[in-house]
């Protein structure tokens, strides 16, 4: 089943390779905004965005196949109608969705790579034993052009935004115990109009250890 997200800036699609083949078929064969409304309705796209989208795709079809099926390389895409159309009217934007790695036992290896559907490259490195043994310490390093951050939670409750800024870096941290409560760490960018979103999230923060420093480096966005 396609992700759709509906935020006030706009709507986000995220459709699988089959989906894309689907609506693109369907596209290929059909111009009625009620009909094309009719299937963005039955993909999950609300009553109010659906016709919204429908009439902006309708008007471009030809464009739109093209663009929707040149960036599907195998995974999908994500379809993008910012601001519903009051900035581009008429256009949806495709984007081609990437396959997503993120190791769910990550925390207990030395250093790896997470992948986002996106596109984004996070890479993680943990010195073991490198701090105070009453803590875990968590850095992210920025090497791309716009801010990141990470929301780090204890588990109970309590969350922090760390914000790296572009081409720097920053840090917070946990008593060591709190890496036991089963929480998510998530990686966030901002994304149209500098708006944050979540981009992935991970677990098994229960795997390091007491003075534990990671270190997480976005090197692709």
């Amino acid at each position: 089943m396609p992700t759709i997200t509906e935020q006030p800036y706009g709507l986000l699609m995220e459709l699988d390779h089959q989906e894309t083949q689907d609506l693109v078929s369907f596209l290929s064969t059909s111009t009625d905004v009620k009909a094309i409304g009719a299937k963005l309705a039955a993909l999950g796209v609300s009553a109010f965005a659906s016709p919204i989208v429908a009439a902006a795709l309708a008007l471009h079809v030809a464009w739109e196949v093209q663009a929707i099926r040149m960036s599907d390389k195998g995974q999908g895409v994500f379809l993008t109608y910012p601001l519903y159309g009051l900035l581009a009217p008429g256009v949806v934007i495709p984007s081609t969705r990437h396959v997503q790695d993120v190791a769910t036992d990550w925390a207990g290896k030395a250093d790896g790579v997470f992948a986002s559907a996106e596109g984004d490259l996070v890479s993680w490195h943990v010195d073991r034993g490198a701090t105070d043994p009453s803590v875990v310490a968590f850095r992210l390093v920025d090497e791309c052009g716009w801010d990141k951050a990470f929301v780090l939670r204890d588990g109970t409750g309590g969350e922090w935004t760390v914000t790296a800024p572009a081409h720097g870096s920053a840090e917070n941290g946990l008593w060591s115990q709190q890496v036991q409560n089963h929480q998510q760490l998530t990686f966030r960018k901002p994304k149209f109009l500098g708006i944050w979103a979540d981009i992935f999230s991970v677990g098994s923060l229960d795997l390091l250890l007491p003075g534990d420093v990671v270190t997480f480096t976005w090197t692709q966005d």
